[in-house]
């Protein structure tokens, strides 16, 4: 569905919708990577991993970056990208290159936070230049998906903690701005965002989206309840304020702030909490260096990898991301039409008799649409009744056919009267 959408849109239009924020268009950043890696590798999966993959790598790096950079700590840094780099449940970020937008969001997210962290440490005013490079890496992500709107907030935080004297007002309304013009659009207007996502801002809503991705992240087989989740905020928050330190309670506040924009829609899988992740990874990581002491590194590193890797096998059956043979099935319908017919004329009407598809999927006429390049192929399924109902007396240049697990060719069956 999301590479098709990205497909045949000009890539000029795409580049439109990533600057002019205000036009309601549905991820474009993430539409683009879609379309410039179909452009090169066409339906062949390997390119959409490897570049998911070499993100997610990317994204461990800038965890230990903006960790050390917070704490001024390499050991905390190392066990928060330790428990950041990898969670069994996150499951679809490294099985399905759908997720690119959260992977995506996130690498732009953590980036822009570190860089900006890092410009701030420097205690210079930012230049002209600087502030750009920061509009343009807040734009890439909320391009990439709309998780990124925090990142105004959390900057605040992060002036109210650590910022001196000389704080960058001018670029920190400027990003409220954009943010401001980003949501507002989306919110108010009809676009394909808000069909997809329809906000209900109640308190039952986020209390129940709080206690399913809570449980999800904790390992738990069923959510959390009211009290618990109330106890766990209060405790995470007593704890940073106890000990008075800085980076625990910025990241107690950014593992709150952060999952807000997922807070009032349907809950999803866990790979929607990618960008919280890093709160809570930093909180765990802070608590465990003060527990075991930061001169003992090592071992307090072997132990958080013990105990990870001890629920992450435990848990191993809990996978948003089952392998249902859904791949194994695109991947022979595929073959098979492509045997029978290797290529065809633009503008082919084809009709299937029967597929193995349900009845609800658009899956057959997308994939033969991207497999032949052609937007214009038409393409009508007997087991859809609204297409049933047309393809009565419709004259057809190919007819498929699906009997025993095979794709077959009907010959000389070109107009259906009735079957």
């Amino acid at each position: 569905m999301n590479l098709r959408r990205s497909w045949p849109k000009p890539i000029w239009e795409m580049i439109r919708d990533c600057i002019f924020l205000w036009q309601p268009a549905y991820r474009p950043l993430g539409d683009l990577a879609y379309r410039l890696m179909f452009e090169l590798a066409g339906l062949h999966p390997w390119l959409y991993h490897l570049v998911c993959f070499a993100l997610l790598i990317g994204n461990s790096f800038l965890l230990y970056c903006l960790a050390q950079r917070l704490t001024q700590s390499h050991a905390i840094a190392l066990i928060t990208a330790l428990i950041g780099c990898f969670h069994s449940r996150m499951d679809a970020l490294y099985l399905s290159p759908a997720t690119i937008y959260d992977i995506g969001c996130c690498a732009f997210y953590w980036g822009a936070l570190l860089y900006y962290v890092r410009l701030r440490q420097s205690e210079k005013p930012l230049t002209l230049s600087q502030a750009a490079v920061m509009i343009l890496l807040f734009i890439c992500a909320l391009d990439f998906k709309e998780m990124a709107v925090t990142l105004p907030v959390m900057i605040l935080v992060y002036e109210g903690l650590w910022g001196g004297r000389q704080k960058p007002i001018a670029t920190v309304i400027f990003l409220l701005l954009i943010t401001a013009v980003f949501v507002i659009p989306r919110a108010l207007g009809s676009s394909a965002l808000s069909q997809s996502y329809k906000p209900q801002f109640t308190a039952a809503r986020f209390l129940e989206n709080w206690e399913t991705y809570v449980g999800y992240l904790l390992y738990r087989r069923t959510s959390f309840s009211p009290r618990s989740l109330y106890l766990l905020w209060a405790g995470l928050g007593a704890v940073a304020l106890a000990l008075r330190s800085r980076p625990l309670l910025f990241s107690f506040l950014f593992l709150v702030i952060a999952p807000l924009p997922i807070c009032f829609v349907e809950p999803r899988g866990l790979n929607v909490f990618y960008i919280p992740l890093a709160g809570w990874a930093m909180y765990a990581a802070i608590i465990v260096c003060k527990v075991a002491g930061e001169r003992f590194p090592a071992p307090a590193f072997v132990l958080v990898a013990a105990f990870l890797c001890y629920f992450h096998v435990r848990d191993g059956h809990n996978r948003f991301y089952p392998g249902d043979g859904k791949s194994d099935l695109i991947r022979d319908f595929q073959r098979q039409v492509s045997a029978l017919h290797p290529a065809v004329r633009r503008g082919t009407r084809i009709l299937f008799l029967n597929d193995p598809f349900d009845a609800v999927e658009w899956t057959p006429s997308s994939l033969l649409q991207l497999k032949y390049r052609d937007p214009e192929l038409e393409i009508d399924r007997y087991k859809m009744p609204d297409q049933r109902a047309a393809s009565v007396g419709k004259v057809y240049d190919i007819v498929f056919d699906y009997r025993q697990d095979h794709v077959v060719e009907v010959q000389g069956k070109r107009q259906l009267i009735e079957r």
